[in-house]
């Protein structure tokens, strides 16, 4: 149907590049496309279709354009307003007066003022400019007039979009100007410089604690131990000089507080300097403010586009009538005779163009303010990121410091501990030397007299009435055959048993147990 339309009135093929932006959208598409096109003929010649039966003598006006305006927006109360469009196709018989409008909307915005403005105040709809057709100058007339309808909608209300983005500019970043950021000290007095000392005391003396339940040490080494319950650390291995560390930039490091400043009327009062709050708690910080912002931001630029689109339109439109009605083709009569009306036309479209300007001017003076808040508002979150960072060092150089100092106490803990495996191994090795010769030469009582389990002497003490041999070399002999052989054999059982343990551990652990040992 709508190309139909098209086809019996012959509209220009380059209104379609304006129609294609309209239809629903999730993301506006094609938001900043405008333009003016036209395709006029004043003379036959220029291949105008002639059509007497509909009023179409074939010199006519044709031009096609499309307009953006911001209108309220009710559904939205975060962002009460939306950038709308309008495209315009008119064509003007220059010796009928016959003319044909059709007007894209995406509301009944433009067809409501179009019948506002056709019908005067007592209701009369033939005392209206816009709806007088008595001649063709007044035809001409009443086709100016709706142009200017179309003119006006596109200069409303941009003043008070501009104004809430500015309001909104304005609660986001009010309190960026007026917050109170301290003085940062300088690197390079060393005398400021405040080096953190770890606090390991209640680690080691867990660890010492229990070494001390669990292993006995000698007098050195409980010095040693004491003097770390004390926080006295000291390395066993050499450390690289660490470089001193400024305490962190806080406003409760300088002093007393300073007093806060004197704020404009209607803003609250600062209790503390924001930059050392939680992002969260201030939003002047945050980095969903900044984002804000940049939204601001983007639909400024959105603004500045709109308008210089608006401007360009508006002024093709008023050079175009003004360049067909002094062309040599156009009739000299509705030349004369709308002479008044074309003048009346040029004024307003001055003042809409002046209008459109000053806006363009107001929301250039936005961008610049919307930059400069951006930048002050970057630099604070600097310098947040930087006292976050400050504090983050200082925490990991005090776990650090625990963790050395722990790691130093374990190490102590293994010392001993591989003292006291090396012991009891040593330990173990005598016990089984000496197992198998004290077993054979062990003697028990029994009722009649106390005797070996082998019942020899290999060395006797006799009484002074006594006589005889004191040392038997075949009892020795004797012990020998038996204890030596009993004492390989417990040698080898243990070592098969230490090996069968080796070989578990290895499988189950990568050989961790046999390193202990060793």
């Amino acid at each position: 149907m709508f190309v139909r339309a098209l086809t019996h009135h012959q509209v220009m093929p380059n209104f379609l590049d304006f129609v294609f932006p309209f239809g629903h959208q999730q993301y506006a598409e094609d938001l900043l496309f405008s333009g003016f096109r036209e395709d006029t003929r004043l003379t036959t010649s220029d291949g105008g279709l002639v059509i007497p039966e509909l009023g179409r003598s074939g010199m006519e006006i044709r031009i096609c354009y499309s307009l953006k305006s911001v209108e309220p927006k009710e559904r939205d109360r975060d962002f009460p307003w939306s950038i709308r469009q309008t495209a315009v196709y008119h064509s003007f018989d220059l010796k009928t007066g016959k003319s044909c409008w059709i007007v894209m909307k995406g509301s009944h915005l433009i067809r409501d003022r179009v019948r506002s403005a056709s019908s005067s105040s007592d209701g009369d709809s033939s005392s209206s400019e816009l709806s007088s057709f008595e001649s063709i100058s007044s035809s001409l007339g009443s086709a100016l007039e709706m142009h200017l309808v179309l003119c006006d909608w596109c200069d409303e209300d941009w003043r008070w979009y501009l104004t809430f983005l500015e309001k909104e500019l304005q609660r986001l970043t009010r309190r960026a100007l007026i917050v109170d950021i301290p003085k940062a000290r300088s690197f390079v007095q060393l005398e400021t410089f405040q080096e953190v000392k770890p606090h390991v005391k209640s680690i080691t003396r867990t660890l010492s604690d229990y070494t001390k339940r669990t292993l006995s040490s000698s007098r050195k080494q409980t010095n040693s131990t004491s003097s770390m319950e004390k926080g006295e650390y000291r390395p066993s291995f050499p450390q690289p000089p660490m470089p001193p560390l400024s305490p962190p930039l806080s406003p409760l490091d300088e002093g007393a507080p300073l007093d806060p400043p004197v704020l404009p009327p209607g803003m609250g009062p600062v209790s503390s300097p924001a930059i050392y709050q939680k992002p969260r708690k201030d939003e002047v910080f945050s980095v969903r403010t900044l984002q804000q912002v940049q939204v601001i931001e983007d639909k400024t630029n959105e603004v500045l586009l709109i308008l210089e689109a608006n401007i360009k339109i508006v002024r093709d439109i008023r050079r175009h009538y003004q360049t067909v009605l002094a062309s040599d083709e156009c009739p000299p009569q509705l030349r004369s005779e709308s002479k008044y009306k074309v003048a009346y036309f040029e004024k307003r479209i001055a003042n809409i163009i002046g209008d459109l300007e000053i806006q363009h001017s107001s929301a250039q003076t936005l961008l610049r303010l919307l930059e400069t808040r951006k930048s002050i508002l970057s630099g604070l979150l600097n310098i947040s990121n930087i006292e976050a960072s400050k504090e983050f060092a200082t925490n990991s150089q005090h776990s650090a410091s625990k963790m050395q100092a722990m790691t130093e106490a374990m190490h102590l803990l293994a010392v001993k501990t591989k003292q006291e495996t090396v012991s009891m191994r040593v330990i173990t090795l005598v016990t089984l030397f000496f197992l198998p010769g004290t077993f054979i030469s062990v003697r028990y009582l029994d009722s009649i007299s106390a005797i070996t389990v082998m019942s020899t002497d290999i060395i006797k003490f006799p009484s002074k009435q006594e006589s005889g041999q004191i040392f038997q070399l075949g009892a020795l002999q004797l012990w020998l055959i038996i204890t030596l052989p009993l004492m390989a054999i417990t040698f080898i059982a243990w070592w098969l048993v230490y090996w069968c343990v080796n070989r578990k551990q290895d499988q189950e652990g990568g050989g961790s147990f046999r390193r202990w040992l060793h």
